[in-house]
């Protein structure tokens, strides 16, 4: 079992639960020094190496590795799986897997920084119309 730190669409417990059925939410976290920015023509994010910055997020547990490769296929081959270290809101660090836009796709990031808010109330319900991650996943 693993735990995920989730920065983006994600986040919505009920996005997490199409892709994978059983998690637990640990809590609230903060990922330093990587910055969430929006996708180029999409309503969901992507998060880089940036000093200085931080990304909040939620940790979800319990990740089996069969969830892990659903996580995979749902993030596509824009992303990599890593291995960071974040800050709970407890206060507690914890070494959690979060998927980073691999070097070769971080031209696809626009300047603007992603909004969960601004994603909740605007673009949740077209990403989950159009996302083919959802696809990837049921295959």
């Amino acid at each position: 079992m693993h735990p995920l730190f989730t920065y983006g669409s994600l986040m919505c417990r009920d996005i997490m639960h199409t892709v994978v059925s059983h998690c637990h939410v640990l809590g609230s976290a903060v990922l330093q020094d990587y910055r969430c920015f929006i996708v180029r023509n999409e309503t969901y994010p992507g998060i880089i190496p940036c000093l200085g910055h931080q990304t909040n997020g939620i940790v979800y547990s319990d990740i089996t590795e069969a969830n892990l490769a659903k996580l995979d296929k749902f993030e596509g081959s824009m992303y990599e799986r890593r291995l960071v270290n974040v800050t709970l809101i407890s206060g507690d660090v914890k070494s959690v897997f979060t998927y980073v836009i691999k070097p070769e796709y971080e031209a696809l990031l626009e300047t603007t920084p992603w909004d969960f808010n601004e994603f909740f109330k605007h673009g949740k319900k077209s990403f989950e119309a159009k996302y083919v991650g959802f696809e990837n996943i049921r295959n």
